[in-house]
């Protein structure tokens, strides 16, 4: 029985070295990376202007929000693919 494989697919444009990732939906995948954020789509990468830097790490909540923590604050990205609405959170030291 075969089982499903996993095959090394390239983006046009890609930066060279990627800090986190995280699915988007409908086959969109968010990048962070020294050179900034950016949305792999159809086998290219194109930078976004979305409120990251390349210093946030990406992860996606159960609900589909893409958190991205950075060194001084946590964005929250509500919505579909990259049509996101955009919150940011800093943390008052007190």
């Amino acid at each position: 029985m075969g089982g499903r494989e996993w095959a090394l697919v390239r983006a046009v444009g890609h930066p060279a070295q990627a800090r986190s990732v995280a699915p988007l939906g409908a086959e969109l995948v968010a990048v962070t990376s020294p050179d900034g954020v950016g949305v792999v789509a159809g086998g290219r990468y194109y930078r976004v202007d979305w409120p990251l830097t390349g210093e946030h790490y990406l992860t996606v909540l159960g609900d589909g929000t893409l958190l991205a923590r950075g060194p001084d604050d946590v964005v929250l990205g509500t919505g579909w693919t990259a049509n996101r609405r955009w919150v940011r959170v800093v943390p008052d030291g007190g």
